[in-house]
């Protein structure tokens, strides 16, 4: 399973060309590597490219990508600034400004959204970081002024929805702004059907409950900062609401407020000790905090709780937390105790065929991989990762041509997942076959965006 909890930032790629015939154009060249993955070699085309042309925004912006992808989330900033000071462009000021509201700094965040918008009050991107930005403080006033003084007929989708969300309180108006957002894009439909349904509810009865099928709606799409004004008046409506306690806590955990995400699954316990999903949510944000004591300890309870019936998505989450602290032999108590009692998805089991190959059980190993028939629901990435698993543990229990086949089927599909090279090259170690193996333990370490199977390499 993918983390529940990933929090990343993307800066916009911008598409174009040079205007120059006479010169390798650097960032069509980065482009290209980009297309294959090869994140050296792009990242060294769009910092000649830097350097070439320093008034070029677009090489400032995929440079910022790849560090962003890579979690240095300084450099980052580091070559945004760099690239505001030599051409203070829109593009750029809104990508500091999303990176900055990532990561919770709010303050610095909206400093850079006015920038863009005092060069240009119509900027869309500049808008919409500062209408989160306004959700996210509960400035009301502010939130109003700023949806009053918009010019609606420039709108898009996404805008429409927001401020029919913001709205709420004139319902009629709501539903008109939400059902209007249809008919200028398709990039938000599904969204708006489901939000309409869920308005039509609330115009019938403004209760918190179906205040809070709005919210879960917004949630469920990822729409966490525009969730803070309906969740911030449920709790002002119904102040012992535990399932409001739920949603603010997961807006701050999505928005980096971790802290905050604590204090409000704290609440839910008080309310709710046998609240599983807050308790496990808890858990969660100690472990991005690399707080592995309070994390375990939250788990611990979790599963000494008597006639304990845990969902698969609980599962699920309680797993990556393990996984994320490396406690291997936690998870596989885990899937021993519950692979029979609930139906643990592929990607899941994916997880765990991973964890016994690090424990070296590759029996274990190879018994879940012959088991795991249904695989129509994994990605091919997924699918990659699993066959990769499967040549590795053939490789290890001696069925050695079948392990090299086995490796060369999960690079035909998909060969861009770290871990399927990190195996390839334990494979050709073991064959005294060198320098292959060291290839492939580069690119490995080029593909690996996460770190954790440079870790293995090092180690």
């Amino acid at each position: 399973m993918k983390k529940i909890i990933i929090i990343l930032f993307s800066v916009i790629f911008i598409v174009g060309c040079s205007n120059s015939t006479d010169e390798i154009n650097h960032f069509e060249v980065g482009q290209n590597y980009l297309e294959s993955y090869e994140y050296d070699e792009a990242l060294t085309e769009f910092q000649t490219g830097i350097v070439k042309k320093p008034m070029d925004e677009q090489n400032y912006l995929a440079t910022a990508e790849i560090y962003s992808k890579k979690g240095d989330i300084d450099k980052s900033i580091e070559i945004l600034n760099q690239g505001f000071n030599a051409n203070p462009s829109n593009k750029i000021s809104n990508s500091l400004g999303q990176i900055y509201l990532t990561r919770g700094e709010f303050e610095e965040s909206m400093k850079w959204f006015d920038i863009s918008l005092l060069k240009d009050s119509t900027d869309k991107d500049a808008m919409k970081g500062k209408i989160k930005l306004l959700s996210l403080t509960k400035d009301v006033e502010g939130l109003k002024t700023l949806l009053d003084s918009m010019d609606s007929a420039s709108f898009d989708s996404e805008l429409l929805i927001m401020k029919g969300v913001l709205t709420l309180e004139d319902t009629k108006e709501s539903s008109r702004l939400i059902l209007q957002s249809n008919t200028i894009d398709d990039m938000n439909i599904d969204l708006a059907v489901e939000l309409r349904m869920a308005l039509t509810a609330y115009e019938s009865a403004q209760t918190v409950h179906n205040l809070s099928e709005i919210i879960y709606i917004l949630l469920n799409y990822r729409w966490y900062e525009i969730a803070q004004t309906p969740v911030s008046k449920v709790l002002t409506d119904n102040q012992f609401y535990e399932t409001a306690y739920v949603y603010q806590g997961l807006i701050d955990l999505h928005t980096s407020q971790y802290d905050k995400a604590i204090e409000n699954f704290e609440k839910v316990r008080e309310l709710n000790p046998n609240n599983v999903d807050a308790n496990i949510f808890q858990a969660q944000v100690y472990s991005l905090k690399n707080d592995e004591s309070n994390a375990l300890l939250i788990i611990d309870e979790i599963l000494a709780t008597e006639n304990l019936q845990l969902t698969t998505n609980q599962y699920s989450t309680i797993q990556q937390i393990y996984y994320d602290l490396g406690k291997l032999e936690e998870i596989e108590k885990l899937y021993l105790k519950y692979s029979e009692i609930i139906e643990i998805p592929p990607g899941e089991k994916i997880n765990y065929i991973e964890t016994m190959i690090k424990l070296e059980k590759f029996n274990q190993a190879d018994l879940i991989i012959q088991g795991l028939i249904d695989t129509e629901g994994l990605s091919s990435a997924e699918k990659a990762k699993l066959k990769s698993f499967d040549a590795i543990t053939s490789y290890k229990l001696d069925r050695k041509q079948e392990g090299m086949d086995k490796i060369t089927e999960a690079e035909n599909i998909d060969n861009t997942i770290a871990i399927i090279h990190y195996n390839k090259g334990l494979i050709m170690k073991d064959m005294g076959r060198t320098a292959e193996a060291q290839t492939a333990f580069e690119r490995a370490v080029e593909l690996d965006l996460q770190g954790n199977v440079t870790k293995l390499i090092q180690n």
